[in-house]
């Protein structure tokens, strides 16, 4: 998962927390339940862009900013709730594969998930088979797990995990605020630049961090 991608949940508030799951269909009339990790997140690594030869005033600026960030910075951290990936693995037989399926996606909806990827295939011999990731809240995980299960027959296998994200969540954050902290500095230094370099360096810096701001 990079950067941009995680952006959309930081903004809205959103913990990066989830139950992914594969259901497969195989055999006659047979359901089966499968589970795939969430995505690892993948950060932006390095700094943001800054004025190549800034002026004096550009300087002051953005050193006066950087101080305020790193004090926001360890507020955000010790303000930040523990973050929990959990993944869950199940493997259903249930007695209809189509009505299972439809089933599973009105669940997901239910619970305020999505269904992330979805296929089901029949073959020669009549039997099915198929895969769809589903993601809901982690605070509602379990009962989602024990919903699933009692759309089955017989619970082949089950299995779940959990991946603490609080780190990573944190870094994330605060590389978005110190983006948003910089553009406005940027737009306060474009207020009073006086020269058309500076003006087009600033402008060009601006471009940048907003592309990462709103991906």
């Amino acid at each position: 998962m990079t950067f941009k991608a995680v952006l959309p949940w930081l903004q809205r508030g959103l913990a990066i927390v989830g139950l992914a799951a594969i259901l497969a269909f195989v055999g006659q009339n047979l359901f089966t339940l499968f589970s795939v990790s969430t995505s690892s997140t993948d950060p932006y690594v390095g700094n943001f862009y800054s004025l190549s030869a800034p002026s004096d005033l550009a300087l002051e600026y953005i050193q006066e900013g950087t101080q305020i960030q790193r004090e926001s910075d360890e507020v955000l951290a010790a303000e930040v709730d523990q973050k929990i990936i959990k993944t869950g693995s199940l493997d259903l037989v249930v007695n209809h594969a189509d009505e299972s399926l439809a089933a599973v996606e009105s669940l997901t909806q239910s619970k305020s998930g999505y269904v992330q990827t979805s296929t089901i295939q029949e073959h020669q011999d009549g039997t099915l088979s198929g895969y769809v990731t589903i993601r809901v809240p982690a605070d509602i995980f379990d009962a989602t797990i024990e919903e699933l299960k009692a759309l089955a027959v017989v619970v082949e296998r089950e299995t779940t995990s959990a991946e603490d994200v609080t780190e990573q969540y944190i870094d994330l954050a605060a590389r978005l605020k110190n983006a948003q902290a910089q553009e406005t500095r940027y737009v306060e230094i474009l207020d009073v630049a006086k020269t058309v370099d500076e003006i087009l360096q600033i402008e060009s810096a601006l471009g940048n961090i907003r592309g990462y701001i709103k991906p």
